[in-house]
């Protein structure tokens, strides 16, 4: 399990996740991440609706593109 972690920004609270994390759950900056907490637990889910899949890296743009390297 990674650990993120909780921190000062102004008058608010945040909390930092792992890019790891991020970048397998798909999340980016912007997103609107709702907040739900439960019995001590904070959940977290994603309320933004991405229509294009955001392509990582060259050879996955290759790929959706016909071609390979």
């Amino acid at each position: 399990m990674k650990v993120g972690r909780l921190s000062r920004r102004g008058n608010a609270w945040a909390v930092v996740i792992p890019a790891d994390i991020r970048r397998e759950l798909q999340w980016w900056p912007g997103d609107e991440i709702e907040l739900h907490p439960d019995n001590g637990k904070l959940l977290l889910s994603n309320a933004t609706q991405h229509d294009v899949q955001i392509v990582k890296r060259k050879e996955e743009y290759a790929i959706h593109n016909g071609r390979r390297r």
